[in-house]
């Protein structure tokens, strides 16, 4: 494990969730709908029905067939649940710092990292490059 390789993990997942179409993204029976309304309607309080995007999560399916319904849901929560997740382990991240300013402080050596901050970096670092999937 490197001390770049997380965040050099992260990177791309971030980038991608920067590029992605703004706005609310939900389901509508098997398809996706992002609202991506002009600025001057969200001042107002209304969405202009033309800023509206619709994507076929399976336009294979009927689109009451439960499966369509699944995929939608994934597809329109993964903004969301894609943010929280970088947030997540970014937060490990800071906190592993922190052990490892208490381990350096109290060993006196700078570069001095903690067991636990150790541990936690290789089970994240595995996990983001697909080990036990």
């Amino acid at each position: 494990m490197t001390a770049t390789s997380i965040p050099a993990l992260l990177e791309p997942i971030q980038n991608r969730l920067e590029v992605i179409t703004p706005g609310k993204w939900f389901r509508e029976y098997s398809d996706v709908i992002i609202s991506d309304p002009d600025p001057r309607d969200v001042e107002e309080g209304y969405d202009d029905p033309r800023s509206m995007r619709i994507v076929r999560a399976a336009p294979h399916l009927n689109k009451r067939e439960p499966q369509g319904i699944k995929n939608a849901d994934f597809i329109a929560n993964a903004p969301t649940d894609t943010a929280r997740l970088l947030a997540a382990v970014k937060a490990a991240l800071d906190v592993c710092q922190e052990f490892d300013d208490v381990a350096a402080a109290n060993s006196g050596v700078p570069e001095t990292k903690s067991f636990q901050s150790n541990r936690i970096r290789g089970v994240i670092e595995a996990a983001l490059r697909g080990a036990g999937v």
